[in-house]
């Protein structure tokens, strides 16, 4: 099957959620349950060497495309050594094909050697991403550690800071909207659209409180602005930690100079923390513990009963335990971030500041 044929495929049958050419196939030829159809589907594809097509039709921000990618090159190549090495063996009953016998061998030793190569650079991904995890894990046990969390902990500050951690690790990523009014009834619409209402969550990774921003739908929660305001009110709730660190993903609005510029603030201007660390995982392998908090949130969801912000943020906090909280910004008291530091710097945020001298020497 060619590259087209797949990516075709790929865009009309996206199983997580939609029900794509299923649909259409009902409409159009026969009315067949869609569990039916996707098996016969299944089948069809895997007997014209396309093993496993449907799983992968699943769409997700978070699926690595470099993964994905190398699992369809995996797969093929596996096909094609089987099918090779069937030749081999149907040459070797016979009597005669010796020449057909020395191109298959050649052809299986590219095929094995291809296979080689597939697999050191899925081992080379993966150990990218392993790297990634392995500092963000040693940030947040320097951070549980000062907590003293860990039985033999030995605390160092003073009597007046015994209470007060060193390190605050927090974890940011948004969240799907939520469309309010919701009820768990069945109805049609109810003669409403309702608003969106989206959710950006900041949770800490040492002691498990998630604190949630609601922001309504036409505000872009993947500006640079916006981030760094819910960063801001976030970081002005620590209560006298030294180090703040900020674990997000490696998305643009993220991955910016903007955004160090205003790490630089921070420390230097505002002397919030003695020093602020942005830690991002990699691209496309973003999971992590607020994602956690959002599959809370979609139980949640499932089983309340919603007409406003306040009420959703209210199921929230009970069904946390108190472990989360929930601010409402306003759009009107969010702060245009970029144009500030750019006007500072002459728009050269990124090279002017070193960034690299936020970390100090004391916590590398």
């Amino acid at each position: 099957m060619s590259e087209t044929q797949r990516a075709h495929i790929n865009a009309v049958v996206p199983v997580n959620g939609k029900n794509g050419l299923w649909r259409m196939f009902i409409r159009d030829v026969a009315d067949v349950p869609r569990s039916t159809f996707r098996n016969v589907l299944h089948r069809y594809l895997g007997d014209k060497g396309f093993k496993g097509g449907l799983e992968r039709a699943h769409v997700d921000h978070n699926v690595c495309p470099t993964c994905r990618e190398l699992k369809y090159k995996v797969e093929r190549n596996e096909l094609s050594v089987r099918e090779t090495t069937r030749e081999l063996q149907r040459i070797l009953v016979g009597t005669d094909g010796s020449d057909e016998y020395d191109a298959l061998q050649a052809r299986l030793n590219e095929l094995r050697a291809e296979s080689a190569r597939l697999a050191a650079e899925k081992r080379s991904h993966a150990q990218f991403n392993a790297h990634c995890r392995s500092v963000i894990a040693w940030w947040r046990n320097k951070a549980i550690d000062a907590l003293g969390a860990n039985e033999g902990v030995e605390r160092e500050e003073s009597p007046a800071r015994s209470s007060v951690p060193e390190i605050c690790i927090v974890h940011c990523d948004g969240e799907a909207g939520r469309k309010i009014p919701h009820a768990r009834l069945d109805s049609d619409g109810g003669g409403f659209e309702g608003r969106n209402v989206k959710n950006v969550a900041f949770a800490d990774m040492a002691t498990g409180e998630t604190h949630n921003f609601f922001l309504p739908d036409f505000v872009r929660t993947e500006s640079t602005s916006t981030l760094i305001d819910m960063v801001l009110r976030r970081a002005l709730m620590c209560r006298g930690e030294k180090v703040f660190v900020l674990v997000l993903d490696c998305c643009s609005s993220n991955y910016n100079g903007v955004l160090w510029a205003f790490c630089v603030f921070l420390v230097d201007e505002l002397a919030w923390f003695e020093a602020v660390v942005v830690e991002y995982m990699m691209p496309r392998h973003g999971k992590g513990d607020a994602d956690k908090v959002f599959g809370g949130h979609r139980h949640t969801w499932k089983y309340s009963d919603v007409l406003c912000e306040d009420q959703l943020g209210q199921a929230y906090c009970d069904a946390s335990s108190g472990k989360e909280n929930v601010s409402i910004l306003m759009p009107s008291a969010l702060c245009d971030w970029k144009e500030f530091f750019t006007r500072r710097t002459n728009g050269r945020v990124s090279k002017y500041f070193a960034v690299r001298t936020l970390v100090h020497s004391n916590y590398a």
